[in-house]
């Protein structure tokens, strides 16, 4: 349903799953005699953050629109191409649990998500699952992931706020 892509990494989003393909580059070797060493090498590897008993989004919707367009022209049949598809900045995922939306987005060239917990709503509904990596809790509270075959994911430990006349207050939380 939804795309990003880096010179490193895609990512997939549909339904309540994320789908991350890491993308090693390992350069081309110029002095060498071998045809296959002239060109660069890429090895994948794949990590899925699925939502443990969460339900389909009420909505999915982009925000932040972009300036550029994307257009893809895949295959030979003029009908399946896809002209002038916009461009966002987030994805907002409506109703991923009971009163529990997320939201995707970019920051700093680094992917990032929040879910955000509407009042008298259950945030331990929230769980996730990661096919691809083994997760452990690094000392400070950062979730670490060594993807099978590829590079550590890690998530930086968990922001938790509630807005109290229109002032941030901190709530413990973690993973």
């Amino acid at each position: 349903q939804w795309l990003a892509r880096g010179p490193e990494y895609t990512l997939f989003l549909a339904g309540s799953d994320a789908v991350l393909k890491m993308n090693k580059i390992t350069p081309a070797k110029r002095d060498s005699a071998d045809p296959k060493e002239l060109r660069p090498t890429i090895s994948s590897s794949v990590m899925r953050m699925s939502l443990i008993g969460a339900r389909t989004p009420e909505q999915t919707t982009g925000e932040d629109l972009q300036s550029g367009k994307a257009n893809y022209f895949t295959g030979n049949d003029p009908a399946k191409w896809q002209h002038n598809v916009p461009m966002y900045g987030k994805v907002h995922m409506q109703g991923v649990y009971p009163g529990v939306d997320l939201k995707y987005y970019g920051r700093r060239g680094e992917l990032e998500y929040d879910f955000v917990v509407a009042p008298g709503a259950d945030a331990s509904a929230i769980k996730l699952r990661f096919d691809g990596a083994k997760p452990t809790l690094a000392a400070n509270g950062d979730l670490v992931l060594p993807v099978e075959g590829g590079p550590e994911v890690r998530f930086n430990k968990p922001v938790v706020y509630q807005t109290v006349d229109g002032a941030r207050q901190p709530v413990e939380g973690g993973f």
